[in-house]
């Protein structure tokens, strides 16, 4: 229906809320200035800046906001993947540990190894080498006068004839 009064008439035309919107401090010169305009034209004038003014404002505000939302979503896309990341460089992280200690096992392996073979290298009687001992003519002197010592009877108990016994294995600390 239409209004009973000419005033209101393009409420509906500008867009014109029922309630004005909430200013913190409004700006009284303006009003005082605005209410002792007698002149229709200048108001008109003024009425017609204001509202393309407001136009170009609103158009901004809802570029603003929708450019908010645009960057919020591609934020929220890159914390995801952010924390995704994160999660790979972590099992990254404990892959290489991994490796790091298989590395360390391996290279301890590998030395034990070594000095096992070092030390078979001379663990046996068999595989040393004889030692040349020069012949002399007063040797034979020297035999006579060391005193024979009488064998045992009781027998020696070897692991294994003709090998030394080994020393004990280091254990891996």
């Amino acid at each position: 229906p239409p209004p009973s009064t000419p005033l209101g008439r393009l409420d509906t035309a500008l867009d014109t809320p029922t309630r004005p919107p909430r200013v913190s401090t409004p700006d009284s010169k303006k009003f005082a200035a605005i209410l002792l305009e007698s002149n229709p034209v200048e108001l008109q004038r003024q009425l017609l800046i204001s509202t393309v003014q407001n136009q170009v404002l609103s158009s901004q505000l809802r570029r603003a906001a929708a450019h908010r939302t645009l960057l919020l979503e591609k934020l929220e896309r890159a914390r995801d993947q952010n924390e995704d990341l994160k999660f790979r460089l972590e099992e990254k992280s404990i892959e290489v540990e991994g490796a790091k200690a298989r590395l360390r096992q391996i290279e301890k392996n590998q030395k034990s190894c070594d000095s096992i073979e070092r030390s078979r290298d001379h663990s046996s009687m068999r595989d040393m080498e004889p030692l040349h001992i020069p012949d002399e003519g007063d040797d034979e002197p020297r035999i006579s006068e060391t005193p024979r010592v009488k064998p045992s009877r009781i027998p020696r108990h070897t692991a294994h004839k003709g090998t030394a016994p080994r020393p004990p294995a280091r254990s891996p600390a």
